[in-house]
């Protein structure tokens, strides 16, 4: 009897230990929720790169661009700074003195979600990756001197290092040739007309940022039509940034659970300005915050974090000072 039992025994260790042991799920580390101050100032003349995973932030002048030039593998895109006011009309014309002033010309802004149909400029410029020299005009806005406003400008070369332009103003004066050096590892290289043509520093490496807290044109509903207008807001960077909004879970609540399977949008201004409302019930006119919205924001990595929005003004009611709270899940 006791052999038997013993090899029955010696029988079960042996199927245990020849059994496939289950690996335990390893969930991200979770980190700790943090609050912080965007300083984009009163008069909205910073924009910031902000990192969620490390708190770092980038700062640099809002209206200090006029143009963004892509870097970023097969891609050349030319974007325009819409919170400085910045707008464009392409023409079909290729000779640089074709057009001479603005009469006739239809200006436009980029439309904010960024998608390539909604680019005015683009890469109209480029016909089967070769340029077709069109001419491309730009209104720099009420900010640039009135001698130096409106600009004429034709890309007529571009290459895995840099895009080279001639540029004039409207009238054909201070025409130049100017090099766009592309920023390796960075999405954009930023350039300013005024007072001479210079790249600008206005934001980090690529993988080293999540949001931008910027001013843009978009596009609201107001008394029964659709306008322009300027507004304060987030943009998602565009290498690997995705987001969506969530409202019916408390931010405490909110883990990696809830989110891992989440539907996300890779539109630049998913965050965008809406988490923010005007209230008209204060005699002086304020800002409300709509803290009971929640953020939820994946970037190339596949890490996850949720944001939230807490107010608008700084300790002296000064506007342009988005205080965040914000959370690795």
């Amino acid at each position: 009897m006791e052999k038997s039992i013993g090899s029955f025994l010696l029988a079960l260790v042996l199927f245990t230990s020849c059994e496939k042991k289950e690996e335990p799920v390893k969930l991200p580390t979770r980190g700790l929720s943090m609050v912080t101050t965007i300083e984009m100032k009163e008069d909205y003349s910073q924009q910031v790169c902000f990192n969620l995973e490390t708190g770092a932030k980038f700062t640099s002048a809002t209206y200090g661009w006029d143009l963004a030039f892509d870097n970023r593998n097969g891609s050349n895109l030319i974007i325009m700074n819409t919170g400085k006011d910045v707008k464009a009309w392409v023409s079909n014309d290729t000779g640089f003195a074709a057009v001479t002033s603005t009469n006739g010309i239809n200006f436009d802004w980029d439309r904010s979600g960024a998608e390539y149909d909604s680019l005015i400029i683009k890469d109209r410029w480029l016909n089967n990756g070769q340029c077709n020299h069109k001419l491309i005009l730009l209104d720099l806005s009420n900010l640039e001197p009135a001698d130096k406003r409106y600009k004429k400008m034709q890309v007529t070369s571009v290459n895995a290092t840099h895009y080279t332009l001639r540029l004039a103003n409207i009238n054909g004066s201070d025409e130049q040739t100017v090099t766009i050096i592309r920023q390796t590892g960075q999405n954009f290289t930023y350039f300013s007309f005024n007072p001479q043509p210079e790249q600008k520093a206005c934001e980090p490496a690529s993988l080293s940022w999540h949001l931008m807290f910027t001013r843009y044109k978009t596009w609201v509903s107001a008394l029964g039509t659709t306008i322009p207008y300027n507004v304060t807001g987030v943009w998602l960077n565009p290498e690997g940034v995705s987001c969506t909004r969530l409202v019916d879970i408390p931010f405490e609540l909110i883990t990696y659970e809830n989110v891992k399977n989440i539907s996300l949008q890779n539109k630049r201004d998913a965050v965008g300005y809406e988490w923010k409302g005007f209230d008209f019930d204060f005699t002086n006119g304020n800002y409300k915050i709509f803290s009971n919205w929640t953020y939820i924001i994946k970037d190339a990595s596949g890490t996850y974090f949720k944001m939230r929005f807490l107010d608008f003004y700084d300790a002296n009611h000064h506007k342009g000072f988005p205080k965040i709270e914000y959370q690795k899940l």
